[in-house]
């Protein structure tokens, strides 16, 4: 967010809402100068700190500032600086936003949504979170990703109707796909698939996989080629630590 016009045109003063302790921290213009902090609760006002201002001169101006941020939806998008970018209603929506290499914060709640990711990401969930789609995919990784794709502390759940937890589509080129500290239960055909199309030189999908912390369960429940997690064609690196399994149809 930028706010105030002081001296000689608009002097940015950046307002970051950090996902760990959802604090707002209003910054002196630039970053290096001190730090005013107010508890956030709800839809909050941080009221009449005052800054000093610096234009592209080095001219000055002390003033009061009131900012005002809606806490209210439960989906938050950070730039690559740590900065809040927007906030949405929807994971879909902050996706559809987003940039290469910057976060999108979840808070608790249950998030009926096929989401579909094109961006290089990180997913960080507060809380008890669950994407719970009615059908389909929970999760379809397209193709075009081109870099690293986390996921921390997020549950996808199928109910026993949603078809597959996450899917990686031929082509999406993640340098590394992290899932951790969440669970992926109640999929009917997979918890997570993969496929290259038999084509890894040309179409790749992932050249690692790293499950850790994680709980499987209930998947794989209809008929056919089943399985909590299948990777077709795969020819990367995986790593799958502190993984439990259980409810193998």
């Amino acid at each position: 967010s930028s706010i105030g016009c002081y001296v000689n045109g608009c002097v940015v003063v950046r307002v970051l809402l950090r996902w760990l302790s959802l604090q707002c921290y209003l910054f002196k213009y630039p970053a290096t100068s001190e730090i005013y902090t107010r508890k956030i609760v709800g839809s909050v006002r941080c009221v009449d700190e005052t800054v000093t201002a610096i234009d592209g001169d080095g001219d000055t101006k002390d003033g009061d500032f009131t900012v005002t941020i809606d806490d209210t939806a439960p989906v938050r998008l950070f730039d690559t600086s740590g900065n809040l970018v927007n906030t949405f209603d929807t994971i879909q929506a902050a996706e559809d936003a987003a940039s290469d290499g910057y976060t999108v914060v979840i808070l608790p709640g249950t998030y009926a949504e096929n989401v579909t990711i094109d961006t290089a990401l990180s997913f960080i969930g507060l809380g008890d979170v669950s994407i719970s789609p009615v059908s389909n995919m929970a999760i379809t990784v397209a193709a075009g990703v081109d870099g690293d794709l986390s996921f921390e502390n997020i549950n996808l759940d199928g109910s026993g109707t949603a078809l597959t937890g996450m899917t990686i589509a031929a082509g999406a080129n993640i340098d590394t796909l992290g899932f951790t500290d969440g669970s992926i239960s109640g999929f009917t055909s997979h918890g997570i698939w993969s496929s290259d199309n038999g084509a890894p030189a040309t179409t790749p999908t992932m050249d690692n996989l790293v499950l850790t912390d994680s709980a499987f369960s209930d998947n794989g429940t209809g008929s056919g080629n089943t399985a909590h997690i299948k990777l077709f064609g795969y020819s990367g690196g995986a790593l799958f630590q502190n993984l439990t399994f259980d409810g193998t149809s």
